[in-house]
């Protein structure tokens, strides 16, 4: 193999390797190497080839080529299974771009079904690419028969896992406090944000926002006495229902006297307010944390009255308990938002008729300083706000990270969302006991990464709010009391309300079919009129015949009269009667219609094309569909 190599090269060497390799086909033979033994069973975790492979593909294929090959080598039959990623939002993103759509909405006046046909055409756009890269690396992997996530072989084992998962009573509906992408307009789950590069630094506001202490019985404000909150959202504060302390803490009231006019404020924090020009900050007492809790105060914004009627019976504008203070920064307080905030949600337990103070786009909701614009945009409204109440002790702008959506690199919110979870928390025991027996390598990531993510493991929110993915199979009764989840494509089939059997049937043939033109149109001369030939009328006669045993209920056509004789013959032959509808008709060829086919097909340069092309003052594919489905 080697000997007309004049001058060792290791490329070269590669290439006669795997030259030999190819012609004596020796990875097919080690895919059929110790048949019969015990598997070892290899599934690729798959890439997406609508990207081009790159140098992490290569590292982490060389591991798994090494596994595989060992395991081979110790008497193992060893499937080696290639998979294609063919689903999710990257691949909506990238059809998103080539069509130049701008949102979900976008999307939808462009037609669900266009999209996806888009993504399955782009999905394997680099397919050639994986295909030269994985031979050339000698990555031994049967590329011959992959699994593919559109598939639907692939969708309905999904629909079993989650028939599974719902049996054993993993699989809920809940709300909860989940990061929210507006830019996709889906939540993300836990397991995305722990992505690397979903966090990177931003700048952004931090202000300091005194809160008016409140009298117990009437709520009437207590003169000159506030609870100092920090925060780096001022977009929150309108969702505000309480505050949050540690009340293991030992806080401070600390006096704030303006030098210019000699007016005091009295300010509680754990950490000295910061300084102010022009103003003269000094403790004057100590407040344990415990008498703190359940005092109350006024919300810096005040909510509709309708929607704190809502919340009657919850404890709303007190201090509470939150196992969360922390006290590196800020003041010891912590605004709680349950709409905005994962811990507040958690802390607050208020499942149903949290306020709205911002809209599905991220956008300040009416009736809010900075109504109508980008959350972010109108924190300058906010502060201003505040700043004109007298509200606001300071402002200034910090560096920090903050979590960005993985796809598109857009900042992420954390917003109340309707969602379906796999309550993982069910399964924390389990699986940090399982970690315990995996020998992972390098071994730090045990107790490390993967340690401290089990340790603070979240429920799996896995519903999202796109189109090219895998659909739910989950059926709710409109009381959500009941809930089913289809397990298979038989299921599905089984439990369809619509149980019927229909049967297409074609015209005979007819006059346009052997002069080949379009028959489409209004049949308003005989010219234009396609009538069944001799042989048509044949054919239908002995179709006919085969449905008559078939029991059929029901015939509707086109009224075309190739159609409308067809109907009726097989109508007369099978003792039911014809129902005809303008929605079967042929597509429409517009100025087309009765001229020869050949310059209808020339008017497309795929089949793709007929769905959004159509002759002049004619239908394109998509228009027919529309219409036969409204049938």
């Amino acid at each position: 193999m080697l000997k007309d190599i004049k001058n060792f090269s290791l490329p070269e060497v590669e290439e006669k390797v795997l030259e030999k390799w190819e012609k004596e086909g020796t990875m097919k033979k080690s895919f059929e190497k110790n048949r019969g033994e015990k598997e070892f069973v290899f599934y690729e975790g798959p890439p997406t080839a609508n990207g081009k492979p790159g140098i992490h593909h290569l590292e982490a294929r060389a591991f798994k080529d090494i596994i595989t090959r060992f395991k081979a080598m110790q008497g193992f039959h060893v499937p080696r299974k290639a998979g294609w990623d063919t689903h999710g939002l990257p691949v909506e993103i990238a059809v998103e771009k080539a069509l130049n759509l701008k949102d979900k909405q976008a999307i939808e006046d462009y037609g669900i079904d266009k999209f996806n046909a888009q993504a399955k055409e782009l999905v394997f756009a680099h397919l050639q690419d994986w295909q030269d890269f994985t031979k050339r690396i000698a990555f031994w992997v049967d590329m011959e028969n992959p699994y593919v996530t559109y598939h639907n072989s692939y969708i309905e084992s999904l629909w079993w896992l989650f028939s599974e998962i719902n049996e054993r009573g993993y699989l809920k509906k809940l709300q909860k406090t989940l990061p929210w992408c507006p830019r996709c307009q889906t939540a993300l789950s836990s397991h995305e944000l722990a992505q690397p590069g979903a966090y990177r630094e931003v700048t952004d506001p931090s202000i300091y926002v005194k809160f008016p202490l409140a009298e117990a019985k009437s709520d009437k404000p207590i003169a000159n006495s506030y609870l100092l909150v920090w925060t780096t959202t001022p977009w929150t504060l309108p969702g505000n229902l309480a505050v949050a302390v540690d009340p293991k803490l030992e806080y401070k009231k600390f006096e704030v006297k303006n030098a210019s006019n000699s007016e005091v404020e009295y300010l509680i924090s754990y950490n000295q307010p910061p300084e102010i020009e022009g103003f003269e900050v000094k403790e004057v007492e100590k407040i344990s944390g415990q008498e703190l809790i359940g005092l109350k105060y006024q919300s810096p914004f005040n909510l509709p009255t309708d929607a704190l009627n809502k919340l009657k019976g919850h404890k709303l504008h007190e201090v509470w308990v939150g196992d969360f203070v922390t006290t590196e920064d800020g003041s010891g307080l912590v605004h709680i938002a349950p709409a905005f905030g994962e811990e507040d949600f958690r802390l607050m337990g208020i499942k149903e008729n949290l306020p709205v103070t911002i809209t599905e786009k991220i956008e300040m909701a009416q009736g809010f300083p900075g109504a109508g614009k980008y959350v972010k945009e109108a924190d300058r409204d906010i502060v201003k706000d505040l700043e004109g109440r007298n509200l606001l002790y300071k402002f200034s702008r910090i560096k920090h990270e903050y979590p960005h959506c993985w796809r598109c690199d857009n900042p992420l919110f954390y917003v109340v969302r309707e969602s379906w979870f796999i309550e993982m928390s069910q399964l924390q025991k389990q699986l940090i006991k399982g970690n315990e027996k995996i020998n992972w390598v390098p071994s730090h990531i045990k107790e490390g990464r993967f340690g401290n993510w089990l340790s603070e493991i979240k429920d799996w929110s896995i519903s999202r709010n796109r189109y090219w993915g895998t659909p739910l199979p989950i059926w709710v009764s409109e009381d959500e009391k009941e809930k089913f989840v289809v397990s298979s494509l038989e299921d599905l089939q089984k439990y369809s309300p619509n149980q019927n059997t229909f049967y297409l049937l074609r015209h005979g043939e007819a006059r346009a079919n052997i002069e080949h033109v379009v028959a489409a149109g209004p049949e308003d001369s005989p010219e234009h009129t396609s009538d069944l030939t001799e042989l048509g009328e044949k054919q239908v006669a002995q179709v006919a015949k085969e449905l008559k045993k078939e029991e059929i209920d029901l015939i509707f056509a086109s009224p075309y009269l190739r159609t409308k004789k067809t109907a009726q013959a097989t109508a007369k032959e099978i003792g039911k009667e014809v129902a005809f509808d303008d929605r079967l008709k042929e597509i429409d060829g517009g100025k087309l219609n009765w001229q020869p086919l050949k310059e209808y097909w020339a008017l497309f340069k795929d089949d793709q094309e007929k769905f959004d092309k159509a002759p002049e003052g004619g239908e394109s594919l998509a228009d027919a569909r529309k219409r036969v489905l409204e049938f």
